[in-house]
């Protein structure tokens, strides 16, 4: 699996400092670094979803809250146990495993999954606030 180059220096930053432990309703700034960094790749990914034609008028009584949705996406990722022991590592290796295409894979599959659990409510709220009727 390859990843478009623009992600690379993302995902190997967010390679050095990952911290173990469980994570719930954490503030943003005690997130882990890594959760963090990999996290900036969010609001490009949630805006490109939901700014689509399709689905700008269901969207228009009440636009999705991407701060919100990533802010959730964030702590969803941080509290996969098994993401942050692969990760609590020395920095040499965490570059080193963000490098094999099973982390790689396996990241890209958690923020996704990550996104549409946060989305998934605020789609809902918003779907609540379009009239079908004109």
């Amino acid at each position: 699996m390859r990843w478009p180059a623009r992600f690379m220096p993302w995902l190997l930053a967010a390679a050095g400092g990952m911290a173990a432990g469980p994570v719930s309703a954490q503030p943003a700034a005690e997130l882990p670094r890594a959760i963090r960094l990999i996290s900036t790749l969010c609001p490009g990914h949630v805006a490109q979803m939901v700014q689509r034609r399709e689905l700008a008028m269901a969207l228009q009584a009440r636009p999705i809250d991407i701060p919100r949705v990533c802010g959730c996406s964030a702590q969803v990722m941080a509290a996969d146990r098994n993401l942050v022991r692969h990760l609590d590592v020395d920095v040499p290796t965490q570059m080193e495993r963000m490098r094999v295409d099973r982390t790689k894979s396996y990241v890209t599959t958690r923020l996704l999954h990550s996104v549409f659990v946060c989305l998934a409510p605020e789609l809902d709220a918003s779907l609540a606030a379009q009239a079908l009727d004109p």
